[in-house]
C-alpha cells in the first residue's frame, strides 16, 4: 500500500512540478542564445534585441529560484492538504498506518528535492554547452566556470 500511496503522491506533486523543470531547461537554452545573438548585433546603445537577452537571462534565473521555492511549497501544502484539509478525511480512512502516509509524502518531498537540484545542474551545464559550443565543453571547464563565478561572488 506504501508504493500507491508514494505513486499518487508523486503524480499529484509532478503535475506542478514537472512543467516547471521543462521550463527551466528550455529556458537554458533561449537564455544563452539569446545572449549569442546581442553579442553578435554589436556594442550599439541600448536596444531592443539587448533588452530582450538580458530579460531571458533575469528570466532563466527566476525561474531557477521559483523551481526551489515551489519544491518546498508544493511538498508542505500537498502534505497539509493531503493529511490535515478535506483530502485528509479519505487518507485517513485508508488501511494504512500513519506512518506509512507521512513516510510516502516524506519521500516524494526528498526525491523531487534532489530532482530539482539535478534539474538546476543540468540546465546550468546546458546553458554552458549552448554558450561556448557543444564539443568545447569539458568537464573541466565546467568546473573551472563555476570556480570563476564563485571567485567573483566571493561565495
Amino acid at each position: 500500500m506504501l508504493g500507491k500511496l508514494t505513486k499518487y503522491e508523486f503524480k499529484s506533486m509532478g503535475r506542478i512540478l514537472l512543467p516547471l523543470f521543462a521550463a527551466v531547461i528550455i529556458m537554458s537554452i533561449i537564455s544563452p542564445l539569446s545572449l549569442k545573438l546581442t553579442a553578435s548585433v554589436g556594442q550599439s546603445d541600448f536596444n531592443v534585441v539587448r533588452f530582450i537577452a538580458y530579460l531571458t537571462l533575469v528570466l532563466y534565473i527566476m525561474l531557477i529560484a521559483a523551481m526551489f521555492a515551489m519544491s518546498v511549497i508544493v511538498s508542505v501544502l500537498r502534505f497539509k492538504k493531503s493529511l490535515l484539509d478535506n483530502e485528509g478525511y479519505l487518507m485517513n480512512v485508508l488501511p494504512v498506518n500513519a506512518w506509512q502516509n507521512i513516510s510516502s509524502k516524506l519521500f516524494t518531498a526528498a526525491v523531487y528535492q534532489v530532482l530539482s537540484v539535478v534539474v538546476a545542474l543540468i540546465s546550468i551545464i546546458i546553458a554552458f554547452s549552448v554558450s561556448y559550443g557543444f564539443a568545447a565543453l569539458e568537464l573541466d571547464d565546467v568546473f573551472r566556470g563555476f570556480a570563476q563565478v564563485t571567485a567573483y561572488l566571493g561565495a
